[in-house]
């Protein structure tokens, strides 16, 4: 049976969802003018890009930072208000290893959206492992010259790692090369018969790669750097994890779990945890709300029942 759910959403269907647009603390840990991003990490190493376009400027490395802001579709946050609380020196920052420069005595980390840069400082041994993969939590010294690392603590290995940087065109076997923080370049198959958008060196994208026990990187998703980078809207496709009377959440394979509210009246009783789903919620205001459900092997058509009142309609089949 083909279960849709086709939402009008109205501003008084609205309901608060903190999760969506909260204050938080961080240090600044890097910066990307170019993104107008800051990157911050949280006393618990937790890492989070936030764009603030037109205030990334007045911000320097070690401030540490009581913003408010909003996840966008891209996993990055849209800054609200941004708010400077003193100066630190030391940072945690967690990630996962983009590569091991051990010439330059550097780890690049991929982290909240960004690739940041690590130096090696005393007591911390890049020359010896951690590989491409592998999840580190790195305790830093924050200078004017980026994050000097003294200390570093292995967490596993990941599948999967998003990266961002500039395209620099494809290897004669058909490999992506992507440059990252400016002077690192990484090599990144290419699955046959996946369609790579038109690409000119020089643009900026955003990957998702998949990472094997070698450290081979694998293409999964690409995007535009500046493709729907004001995007309202997110979508999803993975599995029901929690359904409540008002909010909904659903995890896909790669994607952070992402939580709806759900606008009064609608009525998801034939949908159930664990539920494969494509989800479509859009912000009003600053809540994240469900617009569209529909199991993974509907159709992929855009018809069904509207309701301008908030109240969803079903499409059967």
């Amino acid at each position: 049976m083909k279960r849709t759910l086709f939402l009008i959403v109205a501003v008084a269907a609205v309901l608060a969802l903190p999760a969506t647009a909260s204050a938080f603390r961080g240090v600044a840990v890097a910066k990307d003018q170019a993104r107008h991003a800051i990157v911050t990490a949280s006393a618990n190493g937790v890492v989070r890009t936030v764009r603030a376009p037109g205030r990334a400027g007045a911000v320097r490395l070690g401030h540490r930072l009581v913003f408010t802001a909003r996840r966008l579709a891209d996993g990055t946050f849209r800054a609200g208000t941004v708010r400077v609380g003193g100066k630190a020196r030391h940072a945690l920052v967690r990630g996962i290893v983009v590569r091991n420069q051990r010439k330059l005595h550097r780890l690049l980390l991929s982290a909240g959206g960004s690739v940041i840069a690590v130096r090696a400082g005393r007591g911390f041994a890049s020359h010896r492992g951690p590989g491409p993969g592998d999840r580190v939590e790195v305790r830093v010294v924050i200078t004017a010259r980026g994050l000097v690392g003294n200390g570093l603590n292995d967490l596993g290995h990941a599948n999967a790692l998003e990266l961002e940087g500039i395209f620099l065109g494809l290897t004669d076997s058909g490999q992506l090369r992507l440059a990252v923080v400016h002077r690192g370049e990484v090599f990144v198959n290419v699955p046959e018969g996946f369609q790579l958008p038109q690409l000119r060196p020089g643009d900026e994208i955003e990957i998702l790669v998949s990472v094997d026990e070698a450290g081979a990187f694998t293409l999964v998703k690409i995007r535009a750097e500046d493709e729907d980078e004001d995007e309202d809207e997110v979508e999803v496709r993975g599995e029901i994890t929690a359904l409540l009377a008002d909010l909904i959440t659903v995890e896909g394979r790669h994607d952070l779990p992402v939580t709806c509210a759900i606008p009064k009246g609608v009525d998801l009783s034939r949908f159930d945890v664990g539920d494969e789903v494509e989800m479509r919620c859009e912000f009003v205001g600053a809540t994240l709300t469900l617009t569209r459900l529909k199991t993974e092997d509907d159709d992929d058509d855009d018809h069904g029942g509207h309701d301008g009142g908030g109240h969803g309609g079903h499409h059967h089949g």
